[in-house]
């Protein structure tokens, strides 16, 4: 069963299949801006998973939808806002609530 944490421009998703592997989509939506937009915040997105792995467990399964894009498309936005809420709703384990 999997559990959903939301922001103010993003909404993310987590399950845990089980196994060694983490997986994380990126799913940006024509609402978000022009494909060039588009772009950037999956760029920077994925720089965000690569900078911040142990926030995503092994064993996990998770997908960041973009409500909007935030104003800035920067990394260092991206993080001031995915890393608190990631860490509020899944701890620093990133282990499943119960």
């Amino acid at each position: 069963m999997g559990e959903r944490a939301s922001t103010m421009h993003f909404n993310i998703y987590r399950d845990f299949p089980g196994g060694a592997g983490r997986k994380v989509g990126i799913s940006v939506g024509k609402r978000a801006g022009k494909a060039v937009v588009r772009n950037r915040v999956k760029r920077v997105l994925r720089e965000f998973y690569r900078f911040h792995k142990s926030a995503f467990p092994g064993g996990s399964r998770t997908a960041i939808t973009v409500k909007k894009p935030p104003p800035r498309l920067e990394l260092e936005a991206f993080t001031e806002e995915l890393l608190p809420a990631i860490s509020r709703r899944w701890g620093k384990k990133g282990e499943p609530s119960l």
